[in-house]
C-alpha cells in the first residue's frame, strides 16, 4: 500500500510514488523517462521555434527561386552578347571590304580623269566625293560596331562574375536550407519527445488523483 502525505498548508494532497504506480504505468504501456516531464509551457515554446524555422526555410527558398530566375537571365544575357558579338564582327569584315572597294574604285576613277572631257570630269569627280563620303562612312560605322563589340565583351565578363556571385549564393543558400530542414527535424523530434513527456505527466496526475480518491474512500470506510 503507498504512502500518501497530506500538504494541509497549501490545502493539497502530495503522493509518494511507489512500485504499484510503476506497474499501473507498465500496464499502460508508457514509456518512463529519467528527465523531468516536459510542461505545455515548453511544448509552446518548441511550436514558437518551429513556426519560425518554417518562415526561415520559407524566405530562403523564395531567395533561391529569385537567385535560380536571375541566374538564368544572366545566362540569356550572356548567349545574346555572344550572338551580337559574332553578328558585329561579320559586319565589320564586310565593311572592311565594302571600305576596300570603294577606295580602290576611287583611284580608278582619278586615274580616268587625265583622259576625260570637263563633262566627264565632272561626273567623275562627283563619283569619287561619293565614293570617298561612302568609304568614311563605313570607316565610322566599323568604329562604332568595334567599340559595342569592346562593350559586348566586357558586358559578357561582367555577366559571368555576376552569375559567378549568383552561383555562390544560391550554393550557400541550398546549405542554409539543408541547415534549416535539419533543425527543423530536430525541433520537430523535441516536440515529439515534449508531447510523450507531457502525456507520461498527465498520466501520473491521472493515477495520483485515483488513488487520493481511493485514500479518501479508505478513509471514509474506516471511520
Amino acid at each position: 500500500m503507498p504512502v500518501y502525505m497530506g500538504d494541509r498548508e497549501l490545502g493539497k494532497a502530495r503522493v509518494a510514488v511507489t512500485n504499484d504506480y510503476e506497474a499501473w504505468i507498465n500496464r499502460r504501456g508508457v514509456a518512463q523517462s529519467s528527465t523531468t516531464p516536459t510542461t505545455s509551457v515548453r511544448n509552446e515554446g518548441l511550436q514558437t521555434q518551429i513556426d519560425a524555422l518554417t518562415q526561415r526555410i520559407e524566405i530562403i527558398r523564395a531567395q533561391m527561386r529569385a537567385l535560380e530566375e536571375k541566374e538564368q537571365e544572366s545566362i540569356l544575357t550572356i548567349d545574346g552578347l555572344r550572338r551580337q558579338g559574332k553578328k558585329n564582327d561579320h559586319e565589320i569584315e564586310r565593311l572592311k571590304d565594302q571600305c576596300a572597294d570603294a577606295n580602290e574604285q576611287a583611284i580608278r576613277t582619278s586615274k580616268t580623269t587625265r583622259t576625260s572631257s570637263d563633262s566627264q570630269l565632272q561626273e567623275i569627280t562627283a563619283k569619287t566625293a561619293h565614293l570617298e563620303a561612302e568609304s568614311a562612312k563605313q570607316v565610322q560605322t566599323i568604329k562604332e560596331l568595334s567599340e559595342g563589340l569592346l562593350k559586348a565583351r566586357l558586358d559578357i565578363r561582367q555577366e559571368r562574375e555576376a552569375n559567378r556571385r549568383l552561383t555562390k549564393s544560391l550554393s550557400e543558400l541550398r546549405h542554409k536550407e539543408k541547415e534549416g530542414l535539419a533543425q527543423y527535424s530536430q525541433v520537430l523530434q523535441e516536440k515529439d519527445r515534449a508531447i510523450e513527456k507531457l502525456d507520461e505527466l498527465q498520466a501520473l496526475v491521472v493515477h495520483q488523483e485515483a488513488k487520493i480518491k481511493e485514500a479518501k474512500q479508505y478513509n471514509e470506510d474506516m471511520s
